[in-house]
């Protein structure tokens, strides 16, 4: 699947199955929004994803 310049929203990705996912899928250029609860590991997954030359934004939330 070709996701260069899509939009990907992936829940639960400060850690784990989620993060391992963000970082697969910004590998792929495409823009990655990580979801999760935690403010302070989302910040360093976004960080992980963008010092890799990857595209990533965050947003703190719980989905219910």
């Amino acid at each position: 699947m070709n996701l260069k310049e899509k939009t990907v929203l992936i829940t639960g990705s400060s850690q784990g199955l989620g993060l391992a996912i963000s970082r697969k899928i910004a590998k792929e250029k495409a823009k990655v929004l990580l979801l999760a609860r935690n403010e302070n590991l989302l910040i360093k997954s976004k960080s992980d994803i963008t010092k890799n030359g990857g595209i990533a934004d965050y947003f703190v939330c719980d989905i219910y």
